[in-house]
């Protein structure tokens, strides 16, 4: 069970939000309560070696690159009507590429962190994974390893880990580098790894 205690009455429509720091000034507990189900979160980063990944990227059809803006132009909006990829001009946006390549570099980093944790995982383990902003050490996008609790009104639990928080910590990577390769260009960054484990209860 994750540390920590909350103690608030049922107001209507109200959200409260605390966030605990740990020795170093970084995020280490946050506490979220409303009419929803009741949550507790922390996250850590991992504490095993750091690994990287390069890969082509392999976007959706209509995604192009354009060198005179140094720019992505992707599909934004697609009807059940349109062909793939569409060809209305109001179905595309553009983003800068340094933008476009850091949300590709995520992925790609999560798929690395994927495949390392699940390699290192007993059969009877499991664990998720996702991309996300981390209020740590960073302030900035992560790939996140999740672990989840979760219980009824009466605390009966419905769900829960299936490996300890810390030997998770102990397996994970504290760090991973991605390089995508697109339209003849490379875009490389580093993201931290963290350990995210929630536990919530319906009211």
């Amino acid at each position: 069970m994750l540390s920590g205690q909350l103690k608030q009455g049922r107001e209507p429509h109200q959200n409260t939000l605390k966030t605990i720091l740990g020795d170093d000034g970084t995020e280490h507990l946050r506490i979220l309560r409303s009419h929803h189900p009741v949550t507790i979160s922390m996250a850590d980063r991992g504490r095993a070696a750091p690994v990287s990944i390069t890969d082509e990227a392999d976007p959706p059809a209509g995604t192009e690159y354009l060198p005179d803006d140094h720019a992505i132009r992707y599909v934004a909006y697609q009807s059940a009507n349109d062909p793939d990829p569409p060809e209305r001009e109001s179905a595309y946006k553009t983003m800068s590429f340094e933008q476009w390549a850091k949300t590709e570099c995520a992925s790609l980093g999560q798929q690395r962190v994927m495949e390392v944790v699940e390699s290192r995982l007993k059969e009877h383990q499991h664990v998720g994974f996702a991309c996300g902003q981390y209020d740590g050490d960073c302030h900035d996008l992560a790939v996140k390893v999740e672990l989840s609790t979760m219980r009824d009104r009466d605390e009966n639990i419905l769900s829960e880990p299936t490996i300890d928080y810390n030997d998770l910590r102990d397996i994970t990577p504290t760090s991973v580098t991605a390089t995508i390769q697109y339209a003849g260009l490379e875009h490389t960054e580093t993201f931290p790894v963290v350990v995210h484990e929630t536990e919530g209860q319906f009211l």
